[in-house]
């Protein structure tokens, strides 16, 4: 049989993100998010849950999106990953202690207010961004190279709207 690990998230940064060194000259980014599931109890009444999730992942490159400021508190982000669990001692007590996490292979930040829109007015949409034409479709026969494909440990912009119930 076949093992599978794989968690998708979409949720609100509670904090910025943290950044640490770690051997070999890799950062590693950890991040926190908020992920709000809302349901109806038995009698009908709209109830909200909120679970807070630790996630880290390698931080890709110069154009990593952490690095440039389109993560921060309260950002909408999409993550995609596999649990780890991570085991210690306690060294006050001597127990031993657990805890679950994702590793992010790939983050996403939705669409949403960047943190400075003078800053970076390009994750605004288009119709957005004030005085601004939406962009024309490229050319099919454009010099410019199409990005590279996804890779894990890198954060990419992700546009898609986010569905609220």
């Amino acid at each position: 049989m076949n093992d599978l690990n794989k968690v998708l998230l979409s949720g609100n940064l509670v904090r910025d993100p943290e950044f640490r060194d770690v051997a070999g000259g890799l950062q590693v980014c950890g991040l926190r998010i908020a992920v709000n599931r809302r349901y109806a109890d038995r009698q009908g009444a709209k109830k909200e849950e909120v679970s807070f999730i630790d996630v880290e992942y390698f931080v890709g490159g110069s154009d990593d999106a952490a690095q440039t400021g389109r993560l921060h508190k309260g950002a909408p982000v999409f993550i995609e990953g596999r649990l780890k669990l991570d085991q210690w001692d306690d060294k006050q007590s001597g127990q031993r202690r657990f805890k679950v996490k994702v590793v992010g292979e790939r983050v996403l930040p939705l669409a949403g207010v960047p943190r400075d829109r003078e800053a970076s007015p390009e994750l605004l949409p288009a119709a957005a961004r004030p005085g601004e034409a939406p962009p024309p479709p490229p050319a099919a026969d454009s010099a410019t190279p199409p990005r590279p494909a996804v890779t894990a440990g890198r954060v990419e912009a992700f546009s898609g709207r986010r569905r609220v119930a």
